[in-house]
């Protein structure tokens, strides 16, 4: 190591600062910053080979190297920049050799307006339904390419002999997919991007899951079918406190389950209140469920008092109102609820908590370009 850079010092080697790779890389970086990284990345693909052979040696399951390889990017740089009342790290990756920044989703989205301001803790999705059906059809390839033997019948569903089983547990001519109305991978192909949000006061835990529907015929058909199975779980046996009904909310009709949510929360030990119910609602272009009074709000709420006009989320989402999802918290509010909650779980608390209450605001922001994709998080302190 120290004859390289002895040769690269006399002129007698190349540079790093003469890569073309790492030149593309470090000028799309700003000037002014506290401090920088870069990674070229593509050796790792040997050690990627290298680590897949040692897993399936270990699993005995064989894993597709090549499609592993092919998605490791061609390198990273990333910045950290301090603003008056922020850090800023970014990230950009470029694409693996050949690839692109296609595969990416960039949007619009307007979820963030079915959620209410106070929304502790934020996530949004693009293309839900496609990237679940993704991800399940390739698990599913994956594990029809083993040769596993048989599958555990201890459920009694007739299973026989290796990986077919699962075709038969959840294929076209399955019973699930009769009940559902559709194949496992393809039940949530109606939904669109979606987000989840989730609040915590004194009065509990409220959750909240709103999806822009695609194809509201199919969405109707699912729900329904999807309703239609838990009524008949739910109401053939006689548990306590279990109940499934109908009302009407500003014209929209809302699907409450009962459940003992709280007593079984009781039972964990867990000291939060979440609640007995979770409602299921599809209004004209969404899919509503949640716990609390999600739902009801999300139908009646004006958009004005939303989580997407707070002046907070706006501030932090700083103008990538197009982009490929968005993670957020609000760190502050959030620890606000949690302080005595964590006070009595752990001494350790009282001294972190003074570095932690000075975080206010935590957002992750991805964007693509033609170029590379990029990740910015920021962590913005309090006033």
């Amino acid at each position: 190591m120290v004859q390289s850079a002895l040769d690269v010092l006399a002129g007698s080697a190349p540079s790093l600062a003469e890569d073309p790779d790492f030149q593309t890389a470090w000028g799309r970086l700003p000037d002014a910053r506290l401090g920088a990284v870069y990674m070229n990345l593509a050796p790792l693909t040997g050690l990627l080979d290298m680590a897949t052979m040692l897993a399936g040696a270990q699993t005995g399951i064989a894993l597709p190297s090549d499609d592993l390889a092919a998605l490791v990017p061609k390198g990273m740089a990333g910045s950290l920049v301090a603003e008056s009342d922020r850090l800023n790290l970014e990230i950009l990756v470029s694409p693996p050799e050949g690839g692109s920044t296609d595969t990416a989703v960039m949007r619009e989205s307007e979820l963030a307006l079915s959620f209410p301001s106070d929304t502790q803790a934020y996530l949004e999705m693009p293309t839900f339904g496609a990237g679940f059906q993704a991800i399940v059809e390739q698990a599913l390839a994956t594990l029809e390419a083993q040769d596993m033997g048989a599958m555990d019948d201890s459920l009694g569903l007739g299973l026989g002999e290796g990986l077919g089983d699962i075709e038969a547990l959840i294929g076209e001519e399955s019973p699930i997919t009769a009940m559902l109305g559709a194949p496992l991978p393809e039940f949530l192909d109606f939904a669109g991007d979606t987000g989840v949000g989730v609040g915590l006061s004194s009065d509990g835990l409220w959750l909240g899951i709103a999806a822009d529907v695609i194809d509201m015929e199919t969405a109707t058909e699912r729900v329904t079918s999807i309703l239609t199975v838990l009524r008949m779980l739910l109401l053939s046996g006689e548990q306590e406190g279990v109940d499934l009904e109908t009302s009407e909310v500003a014209g929209v009709e809302v699907t409450t389950i009962t459940l003992p949510i709280d007593q079984m929360m009781a039972e964990s030990e867990l000291p939060i209140a979440v609640g007995n119910s979770i409602d299921i609602a599809l209004t004209d272009d969404q899919l509503l469920i949640g716990l609390g009074d999600f739902v009801e709000n999300a139908i009646v709420a004006d958009p004005a008092d939303s989580l997407g006009a707070d002046a907070g989320y706006t501030d932090a989402l700083a103008g990538d109102t197009v982009n490929a999802g968005v993670t957020y918290v609000n760190v502050g509010s959030l620890l606000a609820a949690l302080d005595p909650m964590l006070a009595t779980m752990g001494p350790e608390w009282e001294m972190v908590a003074p570095y932690a209450t000075a975080v206010d605001r935590m957002i992750v922001v991805p964007t693509v370009d033609d170029e590379v994709s990029r990740a910015r998080l920021s962590v913005i302190v309090g006033q």
